[in-house]
């Protein structure tokens, strides 16, 4: 299983969660996201006791600002 897209509405679904979160926060012109996210996706594969996640902060300004993500 690969890392699951994380939006504002699943964020606050997942925190409720008793598992706990990992996430990847990434932008689709950068080439160390780029870089990092088959490696996110291998995690996510490989723990079941973690919820693996990542967040594209062009898409979800709000959600990085509130992590401090520039």
């Amino acid at each position: 299983m690969s890392a699951q897209n994380i939006d504002s509405p699943s964020f606050e679904a997942l925190k409720a969660q008793s598992k706990p979160l990992l996430i990847e926060f990434y932008k689709d012109g950068c080439a160390p996201c780029r870089a990092m996210l088959p490696i996110i996706d291998d995690l996510a594969s490989e723990r079941d006791d973690i919820v693996v996640g990542k967040i594209n902060v062009d898409e979800e300004n709000e959600l990085a600002s509130a992590f401090g993500v520039m």
